[in-house]
Parts: C-alpha cells; sequence; structure tokens
C-alpha cells in the first residue's frame, strides 16, 4: 500500500531554543550536522516515533512544543523521553504562551494557535521564506541543481494570453501537461510535486511522482481542459547525490502508463540524512504516541541544558492532499 499518510492521529515534535530563536523538527531519526538554513524539511505523517537530537555547546533553554496536528480521533496518548546532559524547569516557569512561528512567518503567513506557519498559497517553508521561480519560454525550461535532502520550485501558467514572452505560458483549452525531470546520473534521484494554486509539499500535491526513475515523468490530464491558472512546481532531491537536472514542461503528452497504482502514487521512500555528528555531547528528545493532546493542540514542555548551534530546519504545516492522476 501507498499513502502519504499511514497515521490516523498525527502529532509532531518541535524544538525550539529561548535563546537563539532557531529551530528542530522531529521528523528524522538519524541527526544532521547541517547548518544550511536553506534545508526545507517537511512534517513527519508516516512514523508514529519521532526524534530530536540537539548538539549541546553551551547553555540555553529550549521549549520542546507537541502539535496536535490531525487528531480526528481524540484524545491522543503520547510520552515524551529526554536522554543527555540537562535539568528539567518547574511547570509554573512554562505558564506563559510561547510562539514557535520564526521571522513572524517571514511576512508570507499567519502563525497558527498552534505555533506553525500558515503560508500564503505562494509560499511555503518553515517560515514561509520559499518563492517560486519563473519557467522560461523555451526548452528545457529550468536547468538546475537539487541537493539531497533540499527543494527548488518553480511556476508555469495556463492563460488565455500569454504574459512574457520569456516566460512559460500554456494556452487554454489544454487537456494534458506533462512534466519531465531529467539528470545525468542514475544515482540521482529528484522527486516531483505540482499543485495549482499553491506550492505543494509531499503531503498537499495535486499531482506527484516518487519513483525516483530518470528522467521523472509525471503527465496532468482532463477529459475536458486544463483550469487556467498558475501551477507550482516542486523539485526534491530525494536521493543519492545531487541532482543536476532539466525540467521541462509541455502540453503533449504520450500514452496513459499502466504501472501506477490506483491512488496516482508511484511510492514512498525513506530518505536518510547523510553526514555525522562532530561534538562531543548529543540531547536526544524522542515524541511517542503513548500524554494527552486533543486535534489542533500544542502542549509546551520547558528544559534547561547545555545546548548551543541548532541547525535550522525548516517545515511545512500538513494538509489533506487533493486527488490526482499519474501517469
Amino acid at each position: 500500500m501507498s499513502s502519504d499518510y499511514l497515521l490516523v492521529n498525527n502529532l509532531d515534535l518541535v524544538v525550539t531554543s529561548t535563546k537563539g530563536g532557531v529551530h528542530w523538527v522531529g521528523n528524522q531519526r538519524l541527526p544532521t550536522p547541517s547548518t544550511d538554513t536553506s534545508l526545507h524539511r517537511m512534517l513527519d505523517t508516516l512514523n508514529n516515533v519521532e526524534q530530536v537530537a540537539i548538539d549541546v555547546a553551551a547553555l540555553d533553554t529550549y521549549d520542546i512544543l507537541v502539535s496536535g496536528n490531525n487528531v480526528p480521533k481524540g484524545p491522543q496518548l503520547y510520552s515524551l523521553t529526554v536522554t543527555g546532559q540537562f535539568e528539567q524547569r518547574p511547570v509554573s516557569e512554562c505558564q506563559g504562551s510561547v510562539t514557535v512561528c520564526p521571522n513572524s512567518c517571514s511576512v508570507h503567513g499567519r502563525c497558527t494557535s498552534e505555533g506553525l506557519c500558515e503560508c500564503f498559497p505562494e509560499y511555503a517553508g518553515f517560515d514561509c521564506s520559499f518563492a517560486s521561480s519563473a519557467m522560461k519560454a523555451k526548452a528545457p525550461n529550468v536547468a538546475s541543481s537539487v541537493a539531497v535532502g533540499q527543494w527548488v520550485f518553480y511556476h508555469f501558467d495556463i492563460a488565455r494570453s500569454g504574459g512574457s514572452k520569456d516566460v512559460l505560458t500554456l494556452p487554454s483549452g489544454v487537456t494534458c501537461i506533462q512534466v519531465v525531470a531529467a539528470t545525468g546520473s542514475d544515482l540521482a534521484h529528484p522527486e516531483v510535486f505540482v499543485s495549482r494554486g499553491r506550492m505543494p509539499n509531499m503531503a498537499t500535491a495535486d499531482w506527484l511522482n516518487q519513483s525516483r526513475r530518470n528522467p521523472v515523468s509525471l503527465t496532468i490530464r482532463d477529459n475536458h481542459s486544463l483550469l487556467n491558472g498558475r501551477y507550482y512546481v516542486g523539485v526534491f532531491g530525494g536521493c543519492c547525490n545531487t541532482a543536476e537536472l532539466t525540467l521541462t514542461v509541455t502540453a503533449t503528452c504520450g500514452p496513459m502508463s499502466d504501472s501506477v497504482n490506483a491512488s496516482g502514487i508511484a511510492g514512498i521512500q525513506s530518505i536518510e540524512p547523510s553526514g555525522t555528528m562532530l561534538t562531543a555531547w548529543i540531547t536526544v528528545i524522542s515524541l511517542l504516541m503513548a500524554g494527552s493532546v486533543v486535534a489542533v493542540a500544542a502542549v509546551v514542555i520547558r528544559m534547561l541544558t547545555t545546548g548551543g548551534s541548532i541547525p535550522y530546519m525548516p517545515i511545512e504545516k500538513s494538509q489533506p492532499r487533493t486527488a490526482a492522476i499519474l501517469t
């Protein structure tokens, strides 16, 4: 079975440094040493155990937020474990509300009551700082690269009349669009996500192909004609090397494929973060579904530990994905 949601009830773990204002997201079992702020992480909708590893270097206070991002049947029991060198603070110090939303959502979204950014349709990321670039009119429409675990975003339009001659605009009335991402290496496997009217992610994309083949081809069809509007294409570096890729969008399509399951999803793959931790102390915070969170609610726990440099790992709030057609 292939699905973007294997959990009926889904809790999410976010850890925040109160001094530095930076965040960890509990969607990676293994620690990552990266401090690259361009990393674009997603909320984990597949596992019922989430873990954060903190490279401890200096005295700091951390807030632990457990968010009931999707709890249709609640309350959901959970447990938290913390291992490492730390001091737990009194509950009385946790009375104030803690806002997690970083950078005021970059003025490109709103901060929800759960402390997560809900981005405007044309932006993405934990702090809504990701925007898309217009595709060029001539094929290949994009020549770029994407590293493992990173995202790049582009857009094109379907409209009655074209805009700039340098920007890709397909005519009204097209019934089929094909998006092809090709790389020069069989060891680089980008994944392609497309949505109309908003930036896509793994959970909300209208159309997606995670087959990790080369090239990756995704076909969008309609029996009548595709709706006018802006279409956003997200390319994720799935595995295993940086992908030097070309991205081409055409209004001509080949025959439908028989190899895709009924849900229109090519499959789910796990992404292993690369690199090793180089410092001495690690604090690990694990969330297991076993406490109590009601739907769309958050619990904040505060602790004091010797912590310092925190890799900033943006996420994007999950929403129910829509039905799609994939070839």
